[in-house]
């Protein structure tokens, strides 16, 4: 087959594609948690509820640990 001819991602073997996803996975993952975090806390529009202070209170938590 010629070199040219052939796609990046084409020569990737199963063990790559695998690991690829799985980062990108948990990146994807790590990014989604922050901006909820960052969501809950900047969202000021109403006070939070009491039953929903403790995730509040976690996502601000969680939010400030991960900003450096």
């Amino acid at each position: 087959m010629d070199e040219q001819n052939t796609a990046w991602f084409a020569t990737w073997t199963r063990e790559q594609v695998v690991s690829f996803v799985s980062f990108a996975y948990v990146i994807i993952s790590i990014l989604m948690v922050l901006l909820w975090s960052m969501y809950l806390c900047i969202d000021g529009r109403r006070n939070p509820k009491k039953d929903t202070r403790v995730i509040h209170m976690l996502a601000q938590n969680a939010f400030f640990r991960s900003v450096p």
